[in-house]
């Protein structure tokens, strides 16, 4: 019985167990067959091919190869060529790639036909690029919109200026392809950051992780080379900022530029221009300020870059004013400045209550040692309040007071000559007066650093002195 059970089976499925084993034939034949179609390749001589491949990189990616190693042929993960030690010129002639390798990744099609070269994506990796910031737009632009697939990897970046760096960014990634596509990643002063491509806000984000900085741009538009616009919003540790602007080749319009911290707080628009000098014309309002920022400034680093300042022409107008609940002593404050060639010219107007301080300061700051030359007024409409407001304890009466100050001061001597006080026009100091005054303002306010002249303790104790 169970013989005729198997006769049977085996006269029925045995043609179909025989397709089976001859079908094993078949995958061996195709495997053997793929193999080498994909392993043959490694023997060809690419040399040849190079004016080829050339041709397609430059009319599909705008790269051209300008000098190279050999070229290799990989067959893992997928069919490509390697071509090591590349310089070659990205986009336009200005922008040089040097000291890489190009991953060229063939589709099968073209792998024995390069007349009709086609591929599935190239990959440029560890190479070094030198751009302007307008050069490093154009690159981002031309790479999204792209037909083809690239990938850049481990791009070292130096954006210069003037043939100069500016800042290195390195180790960045940019897809134009896949879920990474629109995503910029690398490191920025040895950190990480990210950036998030949005076309439909048609902006960006940028977050340096780990570090409290994040930037938005949005409103992007690009009106032609030259010619952008947009609005940015960053976040910098505990301050905000908002910027509107339009830029024009080296000139950058500021439409709105708002900062905000808890120590300070202000609005500015303006015109900035950079090149062939640094040029500057702005409008400041201030809303909030913590006086003491001012005593963290150190002015000696800042005037050691005269070959700098020669080359600035700035002005500002700026204003204070502060809210009626703040507790300052100025009711206002606006102070212009004109800075060219080296040469400040500082108008200084102060209001407290019903009195007014003007001050007109003129210094060059190209010197060695700088000195302030100054005249200040002072037009006090009632004495009584005026001294009131500073909580200066001394009787007063109600009467006007008026006086006038001119002199020098040097700043890192920190010395100060006064060679005219005029008190109500009935009084004007002699020679032994003006002394006495200069040795209690600078035994009072330039005790410790001129930034004295900023400390309203030293003020008060100082107007009580010499009454």
């Amino acid at each position: 019985m169970i013989n005729k059970i198997f006769k049977l089976i085996n006269n029925k499925y045995l043609r179909f167990l025989k397709f089976i084993f001859f079908l094993r034939y078949l995958f061996l034949i195709f495997f053997i067959s793929a193999a080498l179609f994909l392993l043959i390749p490694k023997f060809f001589n690419y040399d040849s091919k190079t004016e080829l491949i050339n041709k397609y990189l430059q009319d599909n990616y705008s790269i051209r190869i300008n000098s190279r190693a050999d070229i290799k042929y990989q067959i893992f993960p997928v069919p490509h060529l390697i071509i090591d030690n590349i310089n070659s010129n990205i986009i336009s002639e200005d922008l040089f790639l040097k000291k890489g390798k190009i991953y060229i990744y063939l589709k099968l099609s073209s792998i024995y036909n390069f007349k009709n070269l086609n591929l599935n994506k190239i990959r440029l990796e560890l190479n070094e690029l030198n751009l302007n910031f307008s050069q490093f737009k154009k690159l981002i632009v031309h790479i999204s919109k792209l037909q083809n697939k690239i990938y850049l990897k481990n791009l070292n970046l130096n954006l210069v200026h003037d043939n100069k760096n500016l800042i290195s960014i390195n180790k960045i990634n940019i897809y134009n392809y896949g879920y990474k596509k629109d995503l910029i990643n690398g490191e920025l002063f040895n950190k990480k950051f990210n950036i998030k491509i949005n076309e439909k806000s048609k902006g960006f984000d940028f977050k340096l992780l780990n570090s409290g900085i994040s930037i938005k741009l949005d409103s992007l538009e690009i009106l032609s080379p030259s010619k952008i616009k947009g609005n940015l919003k960053a976040k910098i540790l505990n301050s905000n900022l908002k910027l509107k602007f339009f830029q024009n080749n080296n000139e950058l319009n500021i439409e709105s530029f708002l900062f905000r911290n808890k120590e300070l707080s202000f609005d500015t628009s303006g015109n900035l221009m950079f090149n062939p000098f640094f040029n500057a014309e702005i409008d400041t309002i201030i809303n909030k300020i913590d006086f003491n920022l001012i005593k963290k400034i150190d002015l000696e680093k800042l005037l050691e870059a005269k070959d700098l300042i020669k080359k600035m022409t700035f002005k500002n107008d700026l204003s204070f004013k502060p809210t009626k609940f703040s507790g300052d002593i100025m009711s206002s404050l606006r102070l212009k400045t004109n800075l060219a060639f080296g040469r400040l010219t500082i108008l200084k107007e102060i209001n407290i209550l019903d009195s007014e301080i003007e001050c007109f300061s003129k210094i060059n700051l190209i010197e060695k040692f700088p000195v302030l030359l100054f005249n200040c007024k002072l037009d006090v409409k009632n004495k009584k309040k005026f001294y009131k407001k500073l909580k200066i304890n001394n009787e007063q009466n109600d009467n006007p007071l008026n006086l006038e100050a001119n002199g020098r001061f040097n700043i890192f001597m920190q010395k100060i000559d006064f060679e005219l006080i005029k008190v109500n026009k009935t009084y004007e100091a002699s020679n032994e007066d003006l002394k006495f005054f200069k040795e209690n303002f600078e035994e009072i306010l330039l005790n410790e650093t001129f930034l004295g002249l900023f400390d309203i303790r030293k003020i008060r104790k100082f107007i009580s002195k010499v009454l």
